[in-house]
């Protein structure tokens, strides 16, 4: 490991006194991190307030698959890391499930889910390389991870039988049920949803599907125009959001949906680089989540009329984004001053 981090010989040492294999793996993992989060904020650094090129964001990435695995298997052995990676495959399998909830398995049905399960994610790591080397493109990348995929649904199939599997998979429970809480875990999993919350989540997107639907026959059927179609969209949009706040609460839920969106993220880390203060990336960022949830309201819209047989200009639709894109800008330039604005919209922020 790097200089200050957990050495072999303290980390036996450590052992011997009885601290667990568990507790030093995350030890190290956590020196890991911060060594390599320092890495990261020196590289954009550099580049501010531009962000990291692409190809040199990939090496990096692929550096720190590399380097962890080292840093667990030099400090702590081959029997640890192999610990650690069983712990990680099968946490992967069990993802649609509840936290703390895996599949009961036999220890022979462990070990062998977790080779096809390490399997699974080599080819995932090759098939996303090449496609990210230009070997393939996208359309060749999806239906090999859509193969990769089926293949290892089938083993696990013969391995588990088709019932455990739909388990596995958070499609049904002990008993057969069809559930949500599993179907939202991976989503919501930053907020830790209990099972009734996820079924909560469930009626919401449901109740929201089932709408969208009702509009779009409407506007088959010609009995509402684009105009209130699209003041019912924002409505039901609304309603939903109203209903999720409810579940988490509005600030639980609004730090999750900040820590998704990728323009939050990139106001955060250049903070300092475009010298915005806490007041400014609230401001900016509510000039660029509303801009993102109207252009949103006009794709979503413009497809509900494609699909109900209409035909839809997307040289205008995208005209009237590029407007409302103007328009934030406009707010945010306003808001923190021209200069900070150029920054910004040289990153790419708009």
């Amino acid at each position: 490991m790097a200089e200050g981090g957990l050495n072999p010989v303290a980390a036996a040492e450590l052992m011997h006194c009885g601290v667990s294999r568990e507790t030093l793996t995350e030890v190290v993992l956590q020196d890991f991190e911060r060594r390599q989060n320092e890495a990261l904020a020196q590289l954009e650094k550099r580049y501010a307030p531009a962000l990291i090129p692409e190809r040199e964001m990939i090496a990096f990435s692929r550096r720190r698959d590399v380097d962890r695995v080292r840093a667990i298997r030099n400090t702590l052995g081959e029997e640890a890391y192999r610990a650690w990676d069983r712990n990680q495959a099968l946490q992967e399998l069990n993802f649609r499930r509840l936290p703390g909830d895996p599949l009961p398995m036999s220890a022979a049905e462990t070990e062998r889910a977790y080779e096809l399960q390490r399997d699974f994610d080599e080819r995932s790591k090759s098939i996303q390389m090449a496609f990210e080397d230009g070997v393939a493109d996208r359309a060749d990348a999806d239906a090999l991870r859509k193969r990769a995929k089926q293949e290892l649904d089938d083993a696990l199939s013969k391995l588990l039988g088709s019932d455990r599997l739909a388990q596995l998979h958070g499609s049904a429970d002990e008993t057969g049920h069809i559930g949500a809480a599993g179907e939202t875990q991976q989503n919501w999993s930053d907020l830790c949803p209990t099972a009734e919350q996820a079924k909560g989540i469930e009626r919401a997107d449901t109740d929201y599907r089932s709408h969208e639907n009702e509009l779009a026959k409407a506007l088959a059927a010609r009995t509402t125009d684009p105009s209130a179609a699209a003041a019912e969209l924002m409505r039901i949009a609304a309603e939903r959001e109203q209903t999720l706040r409810g579940i988490f609460g509005a600030e639980a839920y609004a730090e999750h949906e900040a820590a998704r969106d990728p323009a939050y993220g990139a106001l955060t880390r250049y903070a300092e680089a475009w010298d915005l203060k806490p007041a400014d990336i609230d401001r900016v960022y509510h000039s660029v989540s509303v801009f993102e949830q109207q252009a949103d309201g006009l794709r979503r819209l413009a497809a509900l009329r494609e699909q109900a047989g209409s035909n839809v200009d997307w040289n205008a639709v995208n005209a009237a984004i590029e407007q409302l894109k103007r328009q934030a800008s406009a707010d945010v330039g306003a808001a923190v001053g021209p200069e900070r604005l150029r920054r910004m919209e040289a990153s790419g922020l708009f």
